[in-house]
């Protein structure tokens, strides 16, 4: 807000009138309506303007070719590589602290953007930026510990006798990169592959397990979101078609089933892109920036969930994906059985899941991929049953045999 003296906006006879009122005080004169709606309007495009190109940004990381970023975000493959040449730009700042981040190091190699916050330098090294200390902690004590337990995780490299740089506010880690890379591509994965990525997850569980006894973590609560600020934000959620009958249909299903549910330590971000292969072949996990103790089968209804989501290069069509279900949790379950109450709890689960999210970007503003995670919950809520657990009772009986 800014103060200018009136005699040099305001014509006398208005001041003389003004005075009749009011003198030698400060008056704050609001804008006009439709400025203000004008104003308003401007700046809520430029905000979905930057969140849309940080989105593209974050699709051409991931190895999205450019011309299926600019079909799905109805946008000419020129403007695609107008924004990602931005982008590039912005980062340039960056780039330049990475080569001085590798001299402190004294490691050498090609610097490459991964991620918003990942460089790979060369093939041999990962740095990671991290804002939050206590969470770069939590990451650094993991990592350690899953490394004494022989899991296949990345290594830590120290410097100056650190596990971390740190530099105006600002944490740089740097560990091995793991041989291989996140998958992209599905189509050419069996059911045999998906059972057995079923087991590989399993096998993280019981390794969390271990870090539980040892390492501090942080505790949340599916349920409790659900009754809290996710409830909260959906307030007008009418409009994108969800009614809120039925979020309150899947918080009460939830609630049904939640104080059976096994809670341990898990990873939270469970995508193929966090769990790295080469040649199809599994070489390790990565990314426990978001781990905490939760439902166990949090992780496996996310993972399955995200094979599904609008948008996302798997493009999976339903009886595809039905499939691929049935095999995450029968290779799951071969390992860590899951209970009945886990079974039936999957829609509910998948479905807060997608609400959870529909609430968390609507908080930012991101109304397309709001919209996108409650075109997913209405496909779920949809379905009848997610998985059949009279499946896992007829595997049992064939092993007994």
């Amino acid at each position: 807000m800014r103060y200018v003296n009136g005699n040099s906006v305001l014509p006398q006879d208005l001041i003389k009138e003004i005075r009749k009122y009011v003198e030698g005080l400060y008056v704050y004169i609001p804008k006009g309506e439709d400025k203000s709606r004008k104003t308003n309007t401007e700046t809520n495009f430029h905000k979905e303007v930057k969140i849309r190109n940080s989105r593209i940004y974050d699709q051409f990381l991931s190895g999205k070719p450019v011309e299926e970023i600019a079909l799905q975000n109805y946008l000419s493959e020129k403007s695609i590589r107008r924004i990602i040449l931005i982008k590039k730009r912005e980062m340039e700042p960056v780039m330049e602290f990475m080569k001085r981040l590798c001299d402190i190091w004294g490691v050498q190699g090609e610097i490459k953007q991964l991620t918003q916050t990942t460089w790979a330098i060369g093939s041999l090294y990962v740095i990671k930026i991290y804002e939050d200390k206590t969470a770069l902690v939590r990451n650094v004590e993991m990592l350690k510990i899953l490394h004494q337990e022989e899991v296949p995780v990345p290594e830590i490299v120290p410097v100056k006798d650190m596990d971390y740089y740190e530099d105006q506010n600002r944490f740089y880690l740097m560990t091995t990169h793991l041989k291989g890379k996140g998958i992209n591509e599905i189509d050419s994965l069996n059911d045999k592959w998906f059972y057995t990525f079923g087991e590989i997850l399993a096998k993280l569980h019981q390794a969390f397990l271990v870090c539980q006894e040892t390492m501090s973590y942080w505790n949340n609560s599916l349920l409790e979101e659900m009754k809290g600020w996710v409830s909260d934000q959906l307030t007008h959620i009418e409009s994108f078609e969800v009614k809120k009958d039925e979020v309150h249909d899947t918080t009460k299903r939830l609630e049904k089933y939640y104080h059976l549910l096994p809670k341990q330590l898990i990873h939270r971000d469970v995508h193929l892109g966090n769990f790295i292969f080469e040649n199809q072949t599994f070489s390790g996990y990565i990314d426990f920036d978001l781990s905490q103790s939760n439902i166990r089968i949090f992780d496996i209804c996310y993972f399955l969930l995200g094979l599904l989501c609008e948008g996302n290069y798997y493009q999976l069509h339903e009886d595809r994906w039905f499939k691929i279900t049935n095999e995450v949790i029968k290779g799951y379950h071969a390992l860590m059985p899951l209970s009945g109450s886990e079974i039936k709890a999957m829609k509910p689960v998948m479905e807060s899941i997608e609400l959870l999210f529909g609430a968390y970007f609507l908080s930012m503003g991101d109304e397309k991929m709001a919209e996108d995670a409650f075109k997913l919950y209405k496909f779920i809520y949809k379905k009848e049953q997610i998985f059949n657990a009279d499946i896992l009772l007829e595997d049992n009986k064939t092993t007994s045999n």
